[in-house]
């Protein structure tokens, strides 16, 4: 009888130490490719998020004051000398509102908070940056006589506005008082028609040096301690002055104002070369933002030092803006306009 040889299995061998640090080696290599790769992935993210946020609050900084550039002056069909109005400028409310309602004006930025007393900290104002305040009657959301005595209405300021007559700035409660009795806006015991109510609107634009205050003033720990310079806004809100942040990333903010009758501009001047007659005739205003990335890349230096400033629009030494130290890591961008104003200037 014949027996089937059985082969036995051969014996099995492993890696050598050598085969097993070379494969090592590879996979550390290509780990290290992959980390690198994903690494200069982010970074390239990173820019360019930073660069369309630069946009974007470039982009929505100038549509704000763009709006409310264009609203300023309108009271309702009447010039503001014809708005009976007197107010108190012993305080910071009374000094913005102002006893000369002016739609359009400005502060020249110094080394500390230019601003009327009382109004803005040093802390919460980024030096040399200038000021822009507008003053207008809101003509969206008009309001019935009425209504003005309502608890909500009573103590906010309302313009109330006869086209080509007069106007009258007032809280609520004083204006009904007027509107329901025999005064200006009356002709006998009765009230002429095309009387409108309208909010009164009050807004001071300026640069705080930080986003979300932690405390009552900005501080160097601010935003997770790099304070994000911000467009911010004294608003006027029925009839108490609030802070509103309105874009992150604006670091500076120059502006000069057209002079020049029926929509021309003659000339461009700095807020403190203005004068009265010339506030009444500011045709265009030449706004120009400098808006800056959140985070610093230290890849990159801005060149604009102590040698080599941003050429803003402005007249004064103060208007050029330099970089410093480690400010330098941070990308930049410029971005000027020009708003043409509807409601001044076209005597």
């Amino acid at each position: 009888m014949l027996h089937k040889r059985i082969r036995k299995p051969s014996n099995q061998c492993g890696l050598s130490l050598v085969e097993l640090m070379v494969a090592i080696t590879v996979g550390l290599i290509l780990t290290a490719g992959l980390i690198q790769l994903f690494v200069a992935n982010k970074q390239a993210y990173r820019l360019q998020e930073g660069i369309l946020d630069m946009q974007e609050n470039a982009r929505y900084s100038l549509q704000t004051l763009s709006y409310d550039l264009k609203m300023a002056g309108h009271w309702g069909g009447v010039e503001a000398d014809a708005i009976s109005f007197t107010a108190s400028t012993s305080d910071c409310k009374g000094s913005l509102i102002g006893s000369s309602l002016f739609g359009i004006s400005g502060i020249e930025g110094s080394s500390t908070a230019p601003t009327p007393t009382g109004c803005i900290d040093d802390a919460d104002y980024v030096a040399n940056s200038d000021v822009l305040i507008v003053r207008y009657a809101a003509g969206d959301n008009r309001v019935a006589a009425a209504d003005l005595s309502n608890t909500d209405n009573s103590g906010d300021l309302f313009v109330g506005s006869l086209a080509g007559f007069s106007a009258i700035l007032d809280t609520g409660s004083g204006l009904a008082t007027e509107e329901s009795s025999g005064g200006k806006f009356h002709d006998g015991a009765k009230l002429m028609d095309g009387v409108y109510n309208y909010p009164y609107y009050m807004a001071a634009y300026f640069i705080r040096p930080c986003s979300v205050k932690a405390g009552s003033t900005c501080a160097a720990t601010d935003d997770n301690g790099e304070p994000l310079p911000t467009l911010t806004r004294y608003i006027l809100r029925g009839n108490a002055l609030t802070q509103e942040p309105i874009a992150e990333g604006v670091e500076q903010m120059q502006i000069e104002y057209g002079i020049g009758l029926s929509g021309d501009v003659d000339e461009y001047k700095d807020a403190d070369e203005m004068t009265a007659t010339d506030w009444n005739n500011v045709s265009a205003v030449r706004i120009a933002l400098v808006t800056r990335a959140g985070k610093k890349d230290f890849s990159y230096t801005d060149p604009h030092d102590s040698s080599n400033a941003y050429d803003l629009p402005g007249n004064d030494a103060e208007d050029d803006y330099y970089v410093y130290g480690d400010d330098a890591h941070y990308r930049r961008k410029v971005v000027t306009q020009v708003i043409q104003i509807r409601n001044s200037g076209r005597s």
